[in-house]
């Protein structure tokens, strides 16, 4: 019965943290925004470009440090699975595999672009804004 209780408590875990990732996105989203405007007031076409290209970096780095975990959420299924797998009682490798894949849905793109609208449009914004100032670049 432990190794049940300690897959539980794997998939509730793994649960969580998609939820973390999921608010922090949204979160440094409006982050992005804001400073992808700073951006904007910024009259050297070097400093412009390097003040963009730090407030992405700045941006993911503070999305993944919210994180406990630093797998890719598709290795924590995969490991998941794998003890679902070993575990003896069908009964609860259907219960165990069922619980994973109403998380596993949350993280397939469609779904991540939906939940994460917020930072999807935040992103086309900063990817807008870099192209206009490759586009309008003086030599």
């Amino acid at each position: 019965m432990i190794e049940y209780d300690k897959i539980k408590k794997e998939i509730k875990e793994f649960e969580n943290e998609v939820n973390i990732y999921k608010e922090a996105l949204n979160i440094e989203g409006v982050w992005l925004f804001l400073a992808t405007l700073g951006c904007w007031s910024v009259n050297n076409t070097f400093i412009s470009f390097f003040a963009l290209f730090l407030t992405i970096y700045l941006c993911s780095v503070r999305i993944f440090d919210k994180r406990s975990d630093s797998r890719l959420f598709t290795t924590v299924v995969k490991d998941i699975k794998k003890s679902i797998d070993d575990l003896n009682d069908e009964n609860t490798k259907i219960l165990r595999r069922a619980e994973l894949r109403s998380i596993e849905d949350r993280i397939k793109i469609f779904n991540s672009v939906k939940e994460g609208l917020i930072f999807v449009f935040c992103y086309i914004f900063w990817v807008v804004t870099l192209v206009y100032n490759v586009m309008n670049l003086e030599y």
